[in-house]
Parts: structure tokens; sequence; C-alpha cells
């Protein structure tokens, strides 16, 4: 049967045939044209891997990645009130409560400015490389190849100094504990933290390694433990206290044993304990090709972590000023952490503060699978685009 062309007129279909001509003309459009074929090549693929195609890479690895799973891994690798409570020393030592009370306020919206124009960029540039990949797209063609090389290297760098941060911690709370549990028989010694570093950064290694395809589902059921660790820590903190400082002592007293004797130098110190805390959040945009719907999900993600983190770190460092007691004391402590002595004091137990303090070593330990996975990808993008001995 001859094919057809239809007609509509106002009350009936004329029903006219195709000539011969015009058969043959939508054939060879239908066989010969590029455009034609390059919409079913598209066709075939999903959103994000031609997105990826766009920016001139080819779809290398799984998208197995939701926002969910995406949101859970960068609040981990963040652990904010984790490394707060890590990193209270240089705050204390510069400034007191005035430096991390008012430091952390300052540095959450910085980061949240930052955060929010990153995104913007990731959602036009959702590609593992990241501020490097920014940087080559919307620098002059001049200044390309050389100002994306040095943001692709400081970026790579900045990831490798940070995956081996929480390792480290780790570590060296795990002496403390050692510390505060055998002070009469166990002698410390540094090489025992590096040995507990290496034993940290191996196993989470591992962890990246093996069970790459399980890493969405770990990260989700570590975001779980990150919410109940904060809660069951607070609790105990606020419950078992002895002491507790006024509002006034939190928010005004300013201490500066930091040896520098303008105020202002010590204080900007002791920022930089609120700064470690809250960065991280562009671990997003080096996992946006293993993210779907990336354009969308990778800045809610960065956004999102921060939303998270920010007012449960903040709620975490009030608590503790409230109640953690004399700060020369917290300062003094073989431990060789703040915080094992603010526990201490707070419950007046050694098996309490153990607990405590572990639940913060264990975070650490798990914060190190996601740290790892974002330098990993930026490493591997950096290498895809040229970047040599990364």
């Amino acid at each position: 049967m001859a094919k057809t062309k239809i007609k509509s007129r106002e009350h009936a279909l004329v029903i006219l045939p195709l000539t011969e001509i015009e058969l043959e003309i939508n054939a060879s459009l239908d066989m010969a044209s590029p455009a034609v074929d390059n919409e079913k090549h598209l066709g075939s693929q999903n959103q994000d891997e031609q997105n990826l195609e766009r920016h001139g890479y080819v779809q290398q690895t799984k998208r197995n990645f939701s926002l969910t799973a995406m949101v859970a891994t960068c609040v981990n690798l963040m652990a904010t009130w984790e490394a707060l409570s890590s990193t209270l020393a240089a705050g204390l030592v510069s400034g007191g409560p005035v430096s991390l009370v008012y430091g952390v306020i300052v540095a959450f919206i910085g980061s949240l400015c930052s955060a929010s124009s990153l995104a913007e960029l990731a959602s036009s540039y959702p590609t593992a490389g990241g501020q490097y990949h920014f940087v080559a797209k919307l620098s002059p063609k001049t200044s390309r190849p050389l100002t994306s090389w040095f943001a692709g290297y400081i970026s790579t760098l900045g990831w490798i100094a940070s995956a081996g941060s929480a390792p480290f911690l780790a570590g060296t709370q795990i002496q403390g504990l050692l510390v505060l549990n055998y002070p009469d028989s166990y002698v410390f010694q540094r090489w025992h933290g590096t040995l507990l570093f290496w034993a940290v950064l191996l196993g989470s290694a591992s962890i990246c390694i093996f069970c790459s395809n399980k890493l969405p589902l770990i990260e989700k059921l570590t975001l779980v433990l990150h919410v109940i660790f904060f809660i069951a820590i607070i609790v105990t903190m606020a419950v078992t206290s002895p002491t507790k400082h006024s509002a006034e002592w939190v928010f005004s007293h300013f201490e500066n044993n930091s040896g520098w004797g303008n105020n202002a130098v010590a204080w900007s110190i002791g920022l930089l304990s609120s700064c470690y805390v809250l960065i991280g959040y562009d671990g997003a945009t080096h996992l946006s090709e293993e993210m779907n719907n990336a354009e969308m999900g990778v800045p809610r993600a960065m956004v999102g972590c921060l939303l998270v983190n920010g007012p449960l770190g903040f709620a975490f460092l009030l608590i503790i000023l409230f109640f953690m007691g004399d700060i020369s004391a917290a300062l003094a402590t073989p431990t060789g952490f703040p915080i094992i002595e603010i526990f201490l004091h707070m419950t007046g137990s050694v098996a309490a503060a153990t607990t405590m303090t572990a639940m913060i070593t264990v975070m650490a330990c798990l914060s190190t699978v996601p740290l790892l996975t974002a330098a990993a990808r930026i490493m591997w993008a950096f290498a895809r685009d040229g970047g040599k001995s990364v």
C-alpha cells in the first residue's frame, strides 16, 4: 500500500498519496542526515553522559551516587563537630571562647558564600576536575594553560593534605586514650602515632578500593552515626557536667595565650581552627561524574552539607564552652587533646571519657574514606587532563 499524507480541513480529512519524489527525499533524510544520526546517538545516552561529552569527556565511571548519598558523603568528609573537638586547642590558646564562637560564625558565612559561588560553576561544568576545570573554562585563552595548571596542582595537593589530616587526628587520639587509661605503663612515642596513622589510612583505602560499589551505602550509614554520636555526646555533656559558665563568659571572654602581643593577630590565628572544620564541601564536584543528575545534585550537596554541619558544629561548640570548666586545665592535659580532659571533667569517669572520645575517633576513621575518595578523583581527573607527576 502506498504511503499517504493527511491534510486536515474544517469538517473533513482529505487523504492524498505521497509522490515518489517525496518518498525518496524522506528516505534520504532518514538515512543520511548527520543531525538525525546525532540525535539518535544522543537519545541512547542519558542526560549526564551527554553533558559530559559536551565538555570533552567520555563516561568512565558508574553513576551510583544519589543526592542523599552525595550529601552524606560531603557531611561525613567535613565531619565538622568531630573535627572541631580535635582542633579546640588552637582556638582556646589564641582568643579563647571569643575566637571560637565568632570564628565559627565568620567561617560559616564565608564558607556558605564560597560554596554558593562554586555550586553555580559546578552546575555549569559538572566534571571531576572541579576548580581547575572552572579556571580552564573561564580564564583568557592566553593564560588558560598556566592558570588551570596551577589551580589543578593547588587543588590536588590540598586534597591530599586534607585526606591525611583525619587519620592523623584519629591515630593521635588513640594515643591520647592510651595515656588516659594507662598513665603509668604507656610511654608516649611519636612513632606510635605514625604507625596508627598508617593503619587508619590503609584501612580506609582498602574500603575505597574493595568496596567502591558500596560507597553510597557506607556514607549513608556513616551519616546516621554522625547524628547519633552527636546527640549522645551533647546530652551527656549537658547532663553530667558539674560546672557551667555564664553566657557572658562564653560570648565575651577573650584569652590570649598565643605569645602574640596583638590580640587581632591572635584571634586570626584562632580562626584557623574554625576554618578547618568547614572545608571540604567542594568534594561533591570531584564526584560529579559518579552522580545522577549532577547538574542539579552537586550544587545542592555542596550547600546542603554546610547547612547540616554548620549548625551541628556551632551547637557542639556552645555546649563545650558552657560546660568545659577551666581552660588552663584542659590545655595542660597530658593526652594532647583538650577534649579528652573536658570529657573527663564533665563525667568524672575515665570509662565515660574514653567512650565519648572513641566516638569521635571512629568518626575520624570513617571520614577518611570520603576524603580519600574525593582526593583520588581529582588526582585521576588531573592526570586525565595531562597533569603530570600527580
